[in-house]
């Protein structure tokens, strides 16, 4: 739910350069996104302490302005509506990881860039449209049997759920996905809920119903 109504994004082109990550840009956002993954502890739980080293080949920059380089993730521009995950919550926290294994979910969920409420939806060039709720961009990591084993996610901040003043409070939003699941040499066929989008609810009964619902008249 935004303020005004979305438009639909500019189309994106991929050039051969971003194929192969041959191009200044891409060589810094790869650089930058193990960083990151990195400073979650991605690295560290999947592949052990070596991690890093072994996942994809670090690539050492030599421009001093990296931030200006790499536009396509948005926790590499220098936006004040990006935060970090563990920074936002009243208390401590050593990574940015939720561990789902037992919950209603499967897997553990890497939150890899969170935005605040009042920022500008990402795809969206016009700077009036602002998100009513904070949300993070994650990686959900499966467990091993399973095939493909990340998925990609955009959830709700949990630690920031309320929205319009308290009119509202901030949901997840699903869509079911497929994967394989390993049963002993068997190949099984799984359907999964995965996070798409959030969004703000405004509660039944409450002062700006009407509003929402189209209903509201004036004196």
């Amino acid at each position: 739910m935004s303020l005004l109504m979305e438009k639909k994004p500019p189309e994106q082109t991929v050039s051969t350069d971003d194929i192969d990550c041959t191009s200044d840009e891409c060589k810094t956002c790869r650089r930058m996104m193990n960083q990151r993954l990195q400073a979650v502890g991605f690295f560290a739980d999947f592949y052990g302490a070596e991690g890093y080293q072994n996942f994809i080949e670090p690539v050492q920059s030599t421009e001093p302005t990296d931030v200006d380089v790499c536009t396509k993730y948005r926790f590499a521009r220098n936006n004040s509506d990006t935060v970090d995950y563990q920074r936002t919550h009243k208390h401590k926290i050593k990574r940015q990881v939720v561990d789902l294994i037992n919950s209603t979910m499967i897997g553990t969920r890497y939150n890899l860039s969170c935005t605040t409420k009042g920022s500008t939806p990402d795809g969206n060039a016009d700077t009036e449209l602002l998100s009513l709720c904070a949300k993070c961009w994650a990686w959900r990591q499966l467990p091993s049997n399973y095939f493909p084993q990340f998925i990609n996610e955009l959830v709700c901040h949990d630690g920031d759920t309320g929205c319009l003043s308290g009119y509202g409070s901030c949901g997840n939003g699903e869509r079911t996905v497929e994967v394989l699941r390993n049963d002993t040499y068997k190949l099984t066929m799984v359907t999964l809920s995965a996070a798409s989008f959030c969004e703000c609810q405004v509660r039944v009964g409450s002062a700006i119903q009407d509003l929402v619902t189209g209903n509201s008249t004036s004196d």
